[in-house]
């Protein structure tokens, strides 16, 4: 039987380890992901059969997340069996895992897409060097700020994050009185003032700001995934500064992280807004992510 438990923050370097064995690295089993999300989705882990195993509760079900580790073994049937009870909904399962599983043992597992919740996939260079028509409103868009605001481009240190949280509550206001607040802003707000309030002990973490006349007008915070994948964990901006989210990730991208080749961006959890503005970047590829119940 396994024995699941909650996850604490001394495991980073051993789950690290085992999440960098995955064939393909998903935005929402990173370390800060699962560490920053796990209250609200009841995260519970498990280690066994040289994997790292997750519980939890998503939109009021019952999932177990893909097992992290290797997944190019041969036997998975074997180990699901012993391991998984009947019924299991696992969610976020990318593709090479679920193409593994549907090829070994079609009959006991039944698949649903996700398409929500595909990783959007950007190359590094094109969003450093913005080159080309394809990246012409992205351009724009930099310029526009750049040319319009005195603003001041700086990393984040533990001395910012007090005005950093109080940018944040600001934000959520903003959504509240545009109407705009739901369960799940509320819970990625509860996510993201979890990951700035314990910014001191965060480990392969990037963040930036923007400040105009010493007032942050936005923030970025950023994982490294591997040596060369990083993950986009945190944007958020003041609107009202025409092109701050283009020119905030593009900065830091620049200055800071052009040494790594690939950008995991997350998904776009069904915002028809949010997939437009993602597209608009010009994705290199997505990871696929299916829901995949295991009939045993």
């Amino acid at each position: 039987m396994m024995q699941f438990r909650t996850p604490t923050f001394d495991e980073y370097a051993d789950y690290t380890h085992y999440y960098k064995q995955c064939l393909q690295l998903s935005a929402e089993c990173s370390f800060l992901a699962l560490w920053s999300y796990q209250e609200e989705l009841q995260l519970e882990r498990a280690f066994c059969h040289d994997l790292y195993w997750h519980k939890a509760r998503w939109h009021d079900q019952a999932i177990w997340l893909p097992p992290i580790g290797e997944w190019d073994r041969s036997d998975w049937e074997e180990l699901l069996t012993a391991a998984v009870p009947p019924g299991t909904l696992f969610g976020f399962v990318p593709e090479f895992l679920a193409n593994k599983w549907v090829k070994s043992f079609p009959d006991k597992l039944a698949v649903d897409g996700m398409r929500e919740e595909w990783d959007y996939i950007y190359h590094m260079d094109q969003q450093v060097f913005l080159e080309g028509q394809a990246f012409a409103s992205m351009r724009t868009a930099c310029r526009k700020f750049i040319k319009s605001y005195p603003y001041e481009f700086s990393e984040i240190t533990p001395d910012d994050i007090p005005a950093i949280i109080a940018f944040q509550h600001q934000w959520m206001e903003g959504k509240k009185n545009d109407g705009k607040i739901n369960e799940d802003l509320a819970a990625e707000h509860r996510t993201v003032l979890r990951v700035l309030e314990n910014w001191p002990m965060l480990r392969a973490v990037h963040g930036a700001k923007f400040t105009v006349d010493k007032e942050v007008v936005a923030y970025i915070v950023v994982e490294e995934l591997d040596d060369y994948i990083i993950s986009g964990h945190i944007l958020k901006g003041n609107y009202s500064y025409k092109g701050v989210y283009q020119a905030m990730q593009h900065l830091l991208y620049k200055s800071k992280l052009a040494n790594f080749s690939i950008i995991n961006a997350w998904g776009d959890g069904g915002s028809e807004g949010l997939r437009q503005a993602k597209l608009n970047l010009n994705p290199i590829g997505y990871i696929k992510k299916y829901l995949i119940t295991w009939k045993g």
